[in-house]
């Protein structure tokens, strides 16, 4: 059973990227997703391919939402766009490939559960956050409740992906894990990295709190930004390359008001999601 790690012990947390699932549906934004894995994985990670082909009404009412695309072209068009993605990684990589049919989003968490994945990577379509919720976007479904970490990836300002790395920290445990994660992006990527606080959320951040668990996890090297707006407001507004936040892994209602799902939906720049 996974336990909270403190500071002294989230070092010894498994790599979110041993075990990846990427959503591929023929699209630049899935192309885009596959490249930000390549560039985010390490040599030992295993990468599965997973597209999903949906015959559902969803389509046949006109919504087009991302992994959902593929029930309007045959199959093996399907399959030529999942084996294309398969150059932009590694080759030192494992990687398979696999097509399901079925629901867009409950099919890609059956695959992230049959994987057991430790992260999930989709490209970012901008659907507005509302619509996702509405229509069941595939990534707002993920966001939702997926077990994993979420990466939704948006094409880079420049490469190679990524220069620049900011990670929100608040004082809390799930800070401190994506202080952990953020720390070896950038170290492994050769990318600045930077801290950012809000302090304008309800009941407040204690700064101190907030620096002693970034000097612990992150190192004292870290610059710290502080920030006077509410938390979602702060971090949208950012545009480096990658955006690294913690999840509380908030599901159901509880969720819909939940900082790191709002970010991810509102940010210009990817987002990692770290659970």
């Amino acid at each position: 059973m996974d336990t909270d790690p403190t500071p002294g012990d989230a070092a010894a947390a498994p790599s979110i990227f041993a075990r990846i699932v990427c959503g591929v549906d023929g699209t630049d934004e899935s192309r885009e997703a596959v490249a930000q894995v390549a560039r985010l994985a390490p040599a030992t990670a295993r990468v599965v391919l997973c597209s999903v082909w949906n015959t559902g009404a969803s389509v046949a009412v006109g919504w087009s939402p991302p992994l959902a695309r593929t029930a309007s072209f045959p199959r093996d068009e399907l399959k030529a766009a999942v084996d294309a993605s398969r150059p932009l990684l590694p080759q030192s990589l494992v990687v398979e490939t696999t097509i399901v049919e079925g629901p867009p989003g409950p099919m890609m968490l059956t695959e992230i559960g049959r994987q057991q994945a430790t992260l999930v990577a989709v490209g970012s379509h901008d659907h507005r956050r509302l619509s996702g919720i509405l229509l069941g976007s595939v990534a707002t479904q993920l966001l939702h409740d997926a077990p994993c970490s979420v990466l939704m990836a948006r094409a880079p300002q420049d490469e190679p992906f990524p220069r620049t790395v900011v990670v929100a920290v608040d004082g809390s445990t799930e800070s401190g894990r994506a202080i952990r994660v953020a720390t070896d992006v950038a170290h492994g990527a050769g990318a600045e990295l930077e801290a950012v606080v809000a302090t304008g959320g309800q009941g407040g951040v204690a700064l101190t709190a907030v620096r002693s668990l970034l000097e612990a996890v992150g190192g004292p090297e870290i610059p710290l930004r502080e920030d006077p707006q509410p938390p979602v407001e702060a971090l949208t507004r950012l545009q480096p390359d990658l955006l690294v936040i913690g999840s509380r892994g908030l599901q159901g209602l509880r969720s819909l008001g939940s900082v790191s799902e709002r970010v991810a939906h509102e940010a210009r720049c990817s987002v990692l999601v770290v659970r």
